[in-house]
């Protein structure tokens, strides 16, 4: 049923995306195992603890919420491109600081990059797959995720 060959496009856009989803997927872990040492180190309350572990979801709900709008203000690509050059940037901060809210302040921001990586790589490849491919395309890319 599904006879239409794979170009060099699809191929490059299904790497893509998944190195993107495979990236927050690293990012929306490591918190978790890192957790422990920087409450010891920075001598966090359970409720400091708490919060610094919850902080990056909340920065991916607020990022759902604005997606959409942005990516249709402004090309897609940009917002990828913009938001993965700004995770970067905050994942170095938050590697190299000694302060609670400021530490809190960047994995909120982190949040806020991985959110949109994920919502604009989706639209990235819905919109780069013609209808016929959607379905197969999709499954490719769960696979290789």
């Amino acid at each position: 049923a599904l006879n239409h060959p794979w170009t060099k496009q699809d191929y490059l856009l299904l790497i893509v995306s998944c190195l993107v989803c495979n990236f927050d997927g690293i990012e929306m872990y490591m918190p978790g195992v890192v957790n422990q040492a920087i409450s010891c180190e920075l001598s966090l309350s359970y409720k400091q603890e708490g919060l610094l572990g919850v902080i990056m979801y909340i920065g991916i709900g607020l990022a759902v919420l604005c997606a959409g709008k942005l990516c249709s203000r402004y090309d897609r690509r940009l917002i990828i491109l913009l938001s993965l050059y700004a995770s970067i940037v905050f994942n170095i901060l938050s590697a190299v600081i000694h302060n609670y809210l400021t530490l809190l302040l960047s994995r909120a921001l982190i949040g806020i990059t991985v959110g949109l990586n994920v919502n604009v790589v989706v639209i990235f490849l819905s919109e780069g797959v013609s209808s016929k491919q959607v379905g197969e395309k999709a499954l490719s890319l769960l696979c290789l995720i």
